[in-house]
């Protein structure tokens, strides 16, 4: 047991290393990831109509009617719609870097003299790929990064909060509304009392997202960047599409007191993004356009700054990797525990549930932990300890089926396997007690005629004859002990049998019978012999029961197990009873049974039975009644 919990000890601790290895090598992040949008998905929550955040959009129609882009003239129009109906904020998510008249100044004129516009720039790309912001807005603050941190897979799930750009910083246009919109409620951004070198908002702090934050190993970190939520909880925002703005058909009460988004939600603008699982399902499709991205971060922002949910947190990085290793320590110990492929099965697929059922209500309360790496952690372990476990159940139930397989029929083996705590101790078996019958046969004349036959004829004359022998054995549900040249100890009874005293005279029974079957078996055999000049067979068998131990003898590079004991002497003592003045029986005078009076006790009636003799068996007390087995009674 010792050394077992050690190879367990062993395999978990070099396997969850193993596991935080490929972690760090970034070969878990896309497995991760895709937990993460799946146990959003799973615990995604619908928060209702936002009524702080309203989109106008610019659809596919309206791109076809008003051109493509907005002409300087249109763009203005619109933000003066929008700002008579009294917005906390506007934020206009198209780049206007480059004139577009008709309409330029008049454009100029309201970005540069209504402080609550805001328009975007894109940082992330460096000199070549930079946008500026539009030139009436720059210097002034009020100029958002449009930059979305992509994964991989090209999906959105961290936001900005801050971008550089050169020399300079740069806040997300998210950030850039959130801020002009709280301003109206007296919250401002602050550094975190905690730690002043994070960014708090309300009742919101936020800690910057880094490589190997949550299942993230080796992505670009650059700028302030945060967990998106709007995989696992979104609201209702209002849409209003941009003609009916323009044609004065748009509901006042949509933008009055609120933050607005204007933006471009049409296919041909090719500003569209992957949607997580949750969010595909919440709006029925599986693409997000940026400015919706932009209205998830911003909406986020405000109810986390007003204290309705929280920024996403992760543990530092000993903590998940004490997370990792705690579950390849519970893989290991649950490996050790479970026997057999069924229990196995149940056992791994309760660990992987408990673990991303754990999982999804921590990310409820807005805890990322990783899913994948202590998943994999768990199912090496698990199934290195109890694979392991049950390579050496079955060698060890091949080597009990092969020790007893001599001795007791395989459904007697199995028991014994089920019942291996009471049988076994250090992996040997142990020493047992039961009551059984022991049959012994031997050959007479076997030596003379051994020399005069050639030895290709003397060993098929014995093996026809062992052969057959074998057979009665097996099938009356005796067991071949051993083989002694041409002699056979079989045992009817087994460990499993104990002291059963009825078993006992069953198995009696089953002995007399395999006997009486040798016989004819034995005639058979002799016709044939005959026929081809071979010596005839003469068999001499004893019989009896009793008391016998069964055990392994041998040493650790060589054993056997074999029983021990009185009843097999006996046996075969009665077996050797004047065996030079032996009669034998059957058809033709080829087999003598002698058995004692404790098996002739337990047979019973129906056997024909004649008493030979009371004679002392040396090694034992008083006298042994020997009875001849003459054959079964006839039914009336």
């Amino acid at each position: 047991m010792a050394r077992e919990a050690g190879w367990a000890v062993a395999l978990t601790v070099l396997l969850a290393a193993a596991t935080l290895a490929l972690g760090r090598l970034d070969a878990l992040q896309p497995l991760e990831l895709v937990a993460y949008d799946r146990l959003g998905a799973a615990v995604f929550a619908d928060l209702g109509p936002e009524k702080r955040v309203t989109i106008v959009t610019i659809d596919e129609p309206a791109i076809a009617s008003l051109g493509w882009p907005l002409s300087d003239d249109k763009a203005a129009e619109l933000l003066e719609r929008v700002l008579a109906s009294g917005p906390r904020a506007v934020g206009l998510d198209l780049y206007r870097d480059q004139p577009h008249p008709p309409g330029t100044e008049r454009l100029a004129a309201i970005l540069a003299g209504d402080k609550r516009v805001t328009g975007v720039m894109f940082a992330s790309g460096g000199v070549g790929n930079r946008v500026p912001p539009p030139p009436a807005l720059a210097g002034t603050g009020r100029a958002g990064a449009a930059d979305l941190p992509l994964d991989p897979d090209a999906q959105v799930r961290r936001g900005l909060l801050y971008r550089a750009d050169g020399d300079a910083t740069v806040p997300g246009l998210a950030l850039n509304l959130a801020v002009a919109y709280l301003a109206g409620d007296g919250i401002a951004p602050r550094p975190d009392r905690a730690n002043p070198d994070h960014l708090a908002l309300g009742r919101a702090a936020y800690r910057p997202l880094e490589p190997g934050d949550g299942g993230y190993a080796r992505m670009d970190a650059g700028g302030y960047q945060f967990l998106l939520d709007y995989g696992r909880r979104q609201t209702r925002v209002a849409a209003v599409p941009v003609a009916d703005v323009l044609a004065g058909k748009a509901d006042p009460s949509l933008f009055h007191g609120r933050a607005v988004l204007i933006g471009v939600t049409a296919p041909s603008a090719k500003d569209f993004f992957p949607a997580p699982a949750g969010a595909a399902r919440f709006l029925g499709r599986k693409l997000l356009y940026g400015v919706e991205l932009q209205t998830a971060s911003l909406s986020q922002l405000l109810r986390q700054a007003q204290g309705e949910t929280a920024p996403t947190r992760v543990l530092p990085p000993l903590a998940e990797d004490a997370w990792v290793a705690a579950w390849a320590a519970l893989g290991g110990a649950v490996g050790v525990c479970v026997a057999g492929p069924v229990a196995i099965l149940f056992a791994f697929i309760a660990g992987l549930v408990a673990l991303f059922g754990g999982s999804a209500l921590a990310l409820n309360a807005d805890w990322w932990l990783p899913s994948a790496a202590p998943a994999l952690a768990w199912a090496l372990a698990f199934f290195a300890v109890s694979g392991r476990r049950l390579m050496i159940q079955f060698r060890q139930k091949a080597e009990l089926h092969r020790m007893f397989a001599r001795f007791v029929d395989p459904g007697v083996a199995d028991f014994l396997w089920r019942q291996r705590q009471v049988f076994l101790a250090g992996g040997r078996p142990l020493p047992l007690r039961f009551q059984a019958t022991v049959l012994i046969s031997d050959l007479a004349g076997f030596s003379a005629a051994s020399e005069a036959m050639d030895p290709a004829a003397l060993m098929q004359w014995v093996g026809a004859y062992l052969d057959c022998m074998t057979d009665l054995v097996l099938d009356r549900g005796g067991m071949v002990e051993k083989f002694a040249g041409d002699g056979i100890l079989a045992v009817f009874g087994g460990p499993a049998d104990g002291e059963d005293m009825g078993r006992a005279a069953e198995n009696a029974r089953r002995a007399a019978n395999c006997a009486l079957a040798m016989g004819p078996t034995i005639a058979a055999l002799n016709a044939d012999n005959a026929a081809h000049g071979l010596p005839l067979l003469r068999v001499r068998v004893g019989i009896h029961s009793g008391p016998m131990v069964a055990g392994a003898v041998g040493s650790e590079r060589r054993s056997q197990y074999t029983v021990l004991g009185d009843t097999p002497n006996v046996a075969a003592r009665l077996e050797a009873f004047e065996k030079e003045k032996a009669e034998f029986g059957g058809r033709d005078g080829s087999c003598r049974v002698l058995l004692s009076g404790v098996t002739a006790a337990l047979l019973g009636p129906g056997y024909r039975l004649e008493r030979v003799a009371d004679t002392p068996v040396r090694g034992r007390a008083g006298t042994v009644a020997i009875l001849r087995l003459m054959g079964v009674e006839e039914k009336a």
